[in-house]
């Protein structure tokens, strides 16, 4: 049987009123729980007042659903980095997974999420409606659509995008879940980073309504994204383009063409851009020296990481390492 909480339950719990049924309200805030529930920590902090971000890692013992209500229109842009969370509403469900990311409009009573008995790690983005159209409105391709639905459910909750989480906005979060600044640098550097992981989804969007038109069938574009995972599983040792193409049943120009269509770059870039965003990665832990990062991404030549790594960030490996 699950455990069953109001929000007003959840504010007692934690001690901490409207974290979520107001969050531009509230200032910077962490809260840990210990109760019969399980464990959570739960980290809360305004950047503006139009922007805040919303951090839980949350272990429970049983399944907890929490009915909460949101005063304030806001669009949310979450990221589960673990296990599983199920939303609805009077007219709305959906389940959003791990490594997944999700874009919604939000305000109203009769919210509930519904959180299985597993350990649950999420990072909400959250923005004042106005903030979200007023960018939304930079973007003329994807702009149109989505305002479109903002207007239809205003007074309820409209999901507006779920896609997997791209290695761009994952390294993204890490950087915003470890600031290496405090204070008035740390609000400058927290809100740099909510807009830029922000237009990577616009992109995204965008990106997508480009398939829609272009004349690839559902099963090209399957392919087009498998072709991906197998490339990005074996960055080590990828296959050829050819290799690539008979894996996922199509022929090498389709392929091309799709990445293209799809990703907007090329095969051999989408390899060099993942290849070194996780050479940057490892280097950061200071766990692996320069050779065994080349070697792990896949360059049999130092000298050729090395040249590779400095296109890309305009210093050399060896200069992040120290």
């Amino acid at each position: 049987m699950p455990y069953r909480m109001s929000f007003d339950e959840f504010n007692e719990l934690t001690n901490h009123s409207n974290i979520i049924k107001n969050p531009l309200e509230n200032p910077e805030s962490a809260i840990n729980i210990t109760k019969k529930y399980g464990k959570a920590n739960i980290k809360h902090f305004s950047i503006t007042d139009e922007i805040v971000i919303f951090y839980s890692n949350i272990s429970l013992n049983d399944k907890l659903i929490l009915d909460f209500n949101i005063d304030e229109k806001v669009v949310i842009l979450g990221f589960i980095l673990s296990g599983n969370i199920l939303s609805k509403n009077r007219t709305e469900e959906f389940y959003i997974q791990k490594n997944h990311s999700i874009l919604f409009y939000a305000f109203g009573d009769d919210l509930k999420d519904l959180y299985n008995d597993e350990n649950i790690h999420f990072v909400y983005l959250i923005l004042k409606k106005s903030l979200f159209i007023k960018y939304l409105n930079m973007n003329e391709e994807i702009a149109p659509n989505i305002s479109k639905l903002l207007k239809e459910f205003e007074n309820s909750m409209k999901i507006l995008d779920y896609s997997n989480l791209s290695l761009k906005s994952l390294n993204i979060l890490q950087d915003i879940l470890n600031p290496p600044f405090e204070g008035n640098l740390k609000r400058m550097f927290l809100e740099a980073k909510v807009l830029e992981i922000l237009a990577i989804k616009f992109d995204e969007i965008a990106k997508k309504q480009d398939v829609k038109k272009s004349n690839l069938s559902k099963d090209d574009i399957e392919r087009i994204y498998f072709a991906k995972e197998i490339l990005l599983k074996n960055m080590k040792n990828p296959p050829t383009i050819k290799e690539l193409a008979k894996l996922t049943s199509t022929n090498d120009f389709k392929l091309k063409k799709g990445f293209k269509e799809i990703f907007g770059t090329t095969i051999f870039n989408l390899l060099y851009e993942e290849r070194m965003s996780l050479a940057k990665d490892l280097i950061e832990t200071k766990e692996f020296n320069i050779k065994e990062v080349s070697a792990k991404i896949g360059y049999k030549s130092q000298s050729h990481f090395s040249v590779a790594f400095n296109k890309k960030f305009g210093v050399n490996p060896s200069e992040i390492f120290k």
